[in-house]
């Protein structure tokens, strides 16, 4: 089945949910990782890896089910 893409603004993006070497649930989207921040009994919140040292806005909203619903891909790194 491979990997998932996903269309927003004209660009295809490449989705990979998995996990950091500490047992973390991460997102990797052409190239740029994301961690999950918070959830709630609809969403998962997730902010650019790079956020705490570099204040990259970049940010990923899904679904429980992992379905994308907001991805805000844009990085100042």
């Amino acid at each position: 089945m491979g990997n998932p893409l996903i269309v927003a603004s004209g660009y295809k993006f490449q989705i990979t949910f998995t996990t950091s070497r500490r047992g973390y649930p991460i997102i990797v989207v052409s190239g740029y990782r994301f961690r999950k921040v918070t959830s709630n009994a609809f969403k998962v919140y997730w902010k650019c890896s790079a956020n705490l040292n570099h204040g990259c806005r970049a940010v990923i909203h899904t679904l429980q089910d992992k379905t994308i619903i907001k991805c805000h891909n844009v990085h100042n790194h």
